[in-house]
């Protein structure tokens, strides 16, 4: 019912674009209009302005590409405490939790969720711009990255591929995590808070000035609670505890130069089970990074910009996680895992012939790599070099034209050719269509290369304990993922209404999947209906192609001037790839009539079909609340699932609760994650889960105090 729903409201949200798209035509402003300088744009831009997905920020509804902006407002009063819970409210994104293992849980962009031992590294995570990601896997810990919620001022994300641009790993889209700028937003801030499973934090932010220098600094201590292991239902309530600070700093050298350091840490302890590779047990995590910028400005219409980065993570185990782990050939391995990624970009732009804004780019990444899962002893290292050129037209007043390309050499891959169109139509000053076509790459990682590892232990398969020894080789003769996409949208703002559609197709191919090469099956001498042990082997592959279409709507209503509903939801209709037995106790192996067993194949990790949000916002006087209910509909494409263990759809009812007192400098607020469920089929055994095998969460209860000096 509640999916059904959702589907009314995307084709009404249609039919009203088309009436309302020329109904409101009024004197047409200049698309790189704008009231700073270029210089401040470029490096502090305000909130209505987008940042990422192109070189030169723009006006939300006048950017190129389809992007999304989560606000500091909404931030506020999503209640989330962590990324998944943050991200999950976006439309198009996929946030999936199927343990309580960081390292476990995936987001991904418009339905692509490779299977379980994939790690999941097509999106580009950045920090105010500069990339995030580990550089072993090329995948984001999202409970590790360095930067607390309470800090950042907004997120945009890029729908859509973005190599052409910022190159491999913008391969679905971009995540840019834009924090507070110390030489604009004046911030002194303390909150703390309780919730379900024991959850507390404690967490600050200060901006000051002395004289050229303007500096903030974050801080805050975390106990993460509340997630549960896959397919189990006890809780561990003090799964991940962390600790972060961040310091910001800005010094004005000159009127035209600007130097910005931006460094982050964080200190994390917690149960994890190494990747699914060993028995859980205590796991640490210390990562960090920082980034320094600088701005030479020559003219006002020609600027010069120096980035330089460098991210840091590491992960460690103890002797009981990988106890059953050794290399192919028998060597111990390491009881950590860590990757050094460093960058230098500089870019030169140019506005010419006053229609033209050029900017051209020049980048080097360095990537050193080791840990208990590599194939060599030794450091593994891997370089890249990127040369990208972008100009973005201004056809006349109503038109835009981006036209960007990038090549990129990686060691020992071929070099990739990348594009980018984007086009945009201003039908009115609250009326934009967009049109986009590009192509993106994902280079493989220095892990999915160089993977190596024997994991050998005792299971019980159908009632019998037999010796299984898990085998993964290296694949040195990957090739790069590809992704060609044509997309189209519309974005309109009729007085109280606003209403943005987009609608998409991807063509995916040399997808990069684990595969079994190789299963061997000992019988028993004694008894040849009794299997004495299994190997398998496995390695990556690219043998994937997938074509996948959706759209996106996103529908928003200002009853009174304290009063907003809204509605988003999205759907993509892609095939399945990849099929297993029933039974997940068996992890693949199934019986055939003669009796013998063999290996059929890995679990799949359904995609959601469709999802979507929808409520409605509160702000009355130093009232505010949030109410809304979150929906997901699984797929149901395999046949060989009973069909009362498949589920239609599942939704969740969800509010948070707000109310400033003493002067509007303390805020109280009260969360509730998940109090009352709706599914079409047997709730009973799928409780408040997200998707098909994710983890059952439960109710989630938190209130928080805030503090603003």
């Amino acid at each position: 019912m509640v999916i059904f729903m959702l589907k009314i409201f995307a084709w009404v949200s249609l039919l009203i674009f088309l009436q309302f798209s020329f109904a409101y035509s009024q004197n047409e402003l200049n698309l790189f209009e704008n009231e700073t300088s270029l210089e401040e744009e470029l490096l502090f831009s305000k909130n209505d302005l987008v940042v990422t997905g192109s070189r030169k920020p723009h006006k939300q509804i006048e950017a190129p590409g389809v992007i999304y902006i989560m606000n500091r407002e909404e931030i506020e009063m999503s209640g989330a405490t962590n990324f998944y819970e943050l991200l999950q409210q976006i439309p198009g994104l996929d946030v999936f939790i199927r343990s309580n293992d960081f390292t476990d849980n995936t987001i991904s962009i418009r339905g692509l969720i490779v299977q379980n031992t994939s790690p999941q590294n097509k999106i580009l995570t950045m920090v105010n711009g500069r990339p995030i990601y580990g550089a072993i896997y090329g995948n984001t810990d999202w409970q590790t990255i360095p930067v607390n919620i309470e800090e950042i001022k907004r997120i945009e994300v890029v729908k859509g591929p973005g190599s052409a641009l910022y190159g491999t790993n913008a391969f679905l889209g971009i995540i840019n995590i834009i924090t507070y700028e110390p030489d604009k937003d004046k911030i002194t801030m303390i909150n703390s808070g309780y919730g379900d499973s024991n959850q507390t934090w404690m967490k600050g932010l200060i901006t000051k000035e002395i004289q050229n220098l303007k500096f903030g600094i974050a801080g805050g201590i975390d106990n993460h609670g509340g997630f549960s292991e896959e397919g189990k239902d006890e809780v561990y309530p003090d799964n991940f505890k962390k600790a972060t600070l961040t310091t910001n700093l800005v010094y004005n050298l000159s009127r035209d130069w600007k130097l910005r350091l931006y460094s982050g840490i964080l200190y994390g302890e917690g149960s994890t089970d190494a990747y699914g590779l060993g028995s859980r047990e205590d796991g640490k995590a210390l990562n960090y990074f920082f980034h320094l910028t600088n701005n030479w400005t020559f003219s006002e219409k020609t600027w010069f910009t120096l980035n330089a980065f460098i991210n840091q993570d590491n992960s460690y185990f103890s002797d009981e996680v990988l106890k059953n782990l050794t290399s192919s050939d028998g060597k111990e391995s390491t009881n950590s895992l860590s990757s050094t990624l460093t960058e230098v970009e500089t870019s030169l732009s140019q506005i010419l012939f006053g229609n033209h804004f050029l900017n051209a780019s020049a980048s080097f990444r360095g990537t050193i790599g080791e840990g208990f899962i590599l194939r060599k002893d030794e450091d593994i290292h891997s370089n890249a070099l990127g040369l990208s050129l972008v100009d973005e037209i201004e056809l006349d007043k109503n038109f835009l034209l981006q036209l960007g390309v990038k090549l990129d050499k990686h060691s020992e891959i071929k070099p990739q050719m990348t594009y980018k169109t984007n086009a945009v139509y201003k039908a009115s000053d609250n009326s934009v269509f967009r049109f986009g076509i590009g192509t993106a790459f994902r280079v493989p990682t220095v892990g999915e290369r160089h993977f190596d590892l024997k994991n050998e232990t005792k299971r019980k398969i159908e009632g019998d304990s037999l010796d299984y020894i898990f085998k993964v080789v290296s694949n040195l003769d990957l090739e790069p993922e590809k992704i060609r996409t044509i997309e189209i949208g519309y974005e309109g703002t009729f007085n109280r209404l606003n209403i943005k559609t987009d609608l998409y197709k991807n063509e995916i191919s040399n997808l990069i999947d684990f595969q079994t090469i190789n299963y061997e099956v000992f019988l028993n001498p004694q008894n040849q209906n009794d299997i004495e042990k299994v190997v398998v082997t496995q390695r990556s592959e690219n043998n994937k192609n997938l074509d996948v279409i959706g759209f996106e709507t996103e529908l928003s209503y200002k009853f009174t001037n304290w009063f907003t509903a809204y509605v988003n939801y999205s759907f993509q209709a892609l095939e399945e790839f990849i099929y297993a037995d029933k039974d997940s106790q068996n992890q693949g192996i199934s019986t055939q009539q003669n009796g013998d067993k063999i290996l059929q194949g890995q679990r799949p990790l359904f995609v959601p079909k469709e999802k979507g949000n929808f409520g409605f916002r509160i702000n009355y006087q130093d009232w505010k609340m949030h109410c809304w209910v979150r929906a997901v509909g699984q797929r149901k494409d395999v046949d060989d699932y009973d069909n009362d263990f498949l589920i239609d759809g599942l939704a969740h009812l969800n509010f948070v609760l707000e109310k400033k007192i003493i002067r509007d400098k303390v805020t109280v607020s009260f969360t509730g994650y998940r109090l009352l469920d709706f599914a079409s089929d047997n709730i009973s055994d799928v409780s408040r889960i997200d998707y098909f095998n994710g983890a059952k969460l439960g109710r989630d209860l938190r209130a928080k105090v805030s503090v603003n000096f």
